[in-house]
């Protein structure tokens, strides 16, 4: 059955859903600080479709630029986080995705797009119908940079596995 994908509940209702929430610190100020790294596996035989991400500080009067970038080089994949399974009362398999935090990146890749979250304000959201869909074998990396140094950051991110 084809998927209408002008309406993100045809998405959600028919196929698997995830969703992460990972707290993280944003180490330095003036740099982006790797926070997600977020892998479709070469194995997984699944396409992931990324729908919502949002980012934001834990902190008043502080904000963040928080940017999200693909094909990233990784020399150490960070702690893993442990997807959620949306599909609530449903025999959803779990997630092929990979997901860790703060990882360790030799190069962060190509910038795919950036937003920011301003002091006082809501979580930046990275919201474009469907932000980002994942191949096997490929990734997404999130950094954030602070106004100000050590500032813990959370992120949610959601999305279907087809």
């Amino acid at each position: 059955m084809p998927i209408d994908q002008s309406n993100q509940f045809d998405l959600y209702s028919t196929v698997n859903t995830y969703s992460i929430a990972v707290s993280a610190n944003m180490v330095s100020a003036g740099t982006d600080n790797p926070l997600i790294l977020f892998r479709n596996p070469a194995n997984s035989g699944k396409t992931i479709i990324i729908t919502d991400i949002y980012a934001g500080t834990q902190v008043s009067n502080v904000s963040a630029t928080f940017k999200v970038f693909s094909t990233p080089t990784i020399t150490s994949n960070g702690a893993s986080q442990t997807p959620i399974v949306r599909n609530i009362g449903s025999t959803c398999p779990p997630s092929v995705s990979l997901v860790t935090s703060l990882p360790t990146i030799s190069s962060n890749g190509s910038a795919a797009c950036s937003r920011v979250q301003g002091q006082n304000s809501n979580s930046a959201h990275f919201k474009n119908e469907y932000n980002f869909i994942l191949m096997p074998n490929t990734a997404l990396l999130i950094t954030g940079d602070p106004l100000s140094n050590n500032r813990l950051s959370q992120i949610t991110i959601v999305w279907a596995e087809i």
